[in-house]
């Protein structure tokens, strides 16, 4: 697959075949079945779905499918939340968030705030 060439379907369907059906998974954040492949954010090649596509607009990803963790439903849209307000927290220079949220959405046991400010 070439970088930049997938769309937000397309990621998903790779990430699935990879990781396998959401499913047939345990979601990460409460260990309840999941039902959706959630993209965790944090990759240097992430896309956003253009506005006019007819399959989630505006939605941000990427064709990595480590990037990816299983969730609930709720979950996802939970972490989803999050995620935008750390796309805000960025935005406006917030460190002490960034750091916070940064922690949770990696595997890292340890960061430094130049890495979260990258």
């Amino acid at each position: 697959m070439k970088t930049g060439t997938v769309s937000y379907k397309l990621a998903h369907t790779h990430a699935a075949r990879a990781l396998g059906k959401a499913r047939d998974l345990a979601c990460v954040d409460t260990g309840k079945p999941a039902a959706e492949l959630s993209y965790r954010g944090w990759c240097d090649q992430e896309q956003t779905e253009p506005m006019h596509s007819d399959y989630a607009p505006g939605a941000v990803y990427c064709e990595h499918p480590e990037h990816y963790h299983p969730r609930t439903i709720g979950a996802h849209r939970q972490y989803d939340r999050v995620i935008r307000q750390f796309s805000g927290a960025k935005a406006t220079g917030n460190t002490l968030f960034l750091v916070g949220i940064a922690h949770l959405v990696t595997d890292a046991d340890t960061l430094t705030v130049e890495e979260v400010e990258a």
